[in-house]
């Protein structure tokens, strides 16, 4: 039983021995999900009797908890199954936050006069009022720029 972990790329290592043949073996990882004939391949990589299978993310897809792995190797149109085990999809660690309603506090503003030798004391706030004052283009500009403007 090999135990694998969704969220991290894992690589297997097999050791296989092919014998009998000049042709080049092509090892591949066969991980059947669900109960439909649906099956993730993975394919590997053989180098001096050494099969390694680098099994992705893709674990993810499927909703099992454990699933079935071969290892087929195909050699001269023959596949081969050297390998069946078990492979347990552990439960990624994750962190999830919940949040809880309260309810909101009502606020309240109370606004009360202040009497203090029997006078009211009312806050107002102070306004400046200024004259408008119209002026002409003229006003705002120096002689000097309404030529420069003028003469174009």
């Amino acid at each position: 039983m090999i135990e694998i972990n969704p969220k991290e790329s894992t690589t297997l290592h097999f050791k296989v021995n092919v014998s009998g043949s000049n042709a080049s073996p092509k090892p591949r990882l066969n991980i059947p999900i669900g109960n439909k004939g649906v099956s993730l391949v993975f394919e590997g990589t053989m180098v001096d009797g050494e099969v390694e299978v680098n099994i992705s993310e893709l674990l993810k897809l499927t909703d099992s908890k454990k699933v079935q792995g071969i290892l087929e190797v195909v050699v001269s149109d023959n596949i081969f199954y050297p390998w069946k085990d078990t492979i347990v999809i552990k439960e990624a660690t994750s962190v999830k936050a919940i949040t809880t309603k309260s309810p909101l506090k009502e606020s309240k503003v109370e606004v009360s006069f202040v009497e203090q030798n029997d006078q009211t004391i009312q806050t107002k706030p102070e306004v400046e009022v200024k004259p408008v004052i119209k002026k002409k283009l003229g006003d705002l500009f120096s002689d000097k720029l309404i030529k420069t403007l003028t003469q174009g």
